[in-house]
């Protein structure tokens, strides 16, 4: 049987680049849209191994619900609005493994997959 996946489904991913444990910055990452994975993966198939990194923004964009203790340069804050201009503060290292988060979320795996 294959289990739905949850739309309100949220995942609080710290990266592994963090190095304060005391008090680490937590992305929210969630579910898009299933219209958005259908053009997402129009992208990258056959192989997921061919996804071009410009696209790392575009899934990021769609999952990233937010940011608890984010370290801005304008100070620490938590955001609930993703725009460009927090994008363009998150290294790409933690950007790349946002979305390889959320490839995983959003997408079945192989072994959900039907014949």
């Amino acid at each position: 049987m294959i289990a739905g996946l949850n739309p309100n489904e949220t995942f609080e991913m710290v990266s592994i680049t963090e190095k304060d444990t005391a008090n680490p910055t937590k992305f929210i990452l969630g579910m898009i849209t299933g219209e958005d994975r259908v053009v997402l993966m129009s992208h990258f198939e056959p192989e997921p191994k061919d996804i071009n990194p410009a696209y790392y923004y575009a899934l990021v964009r769609k999952g990233l619900k937010g940011i608890k203790n984010f370290k801005a340069y304008d100070g620490v804050k938590d955001i609930t609005e993703i725009t460009d201009g927090v994008l363009d503060q998150i290294p790409i290292a933690v950007i790349k493994e946002m979305f390889q988060v959320l490839l995983k979320m959003n997408f079945l795996a192989e072994d959900e997959i039907k014949n």
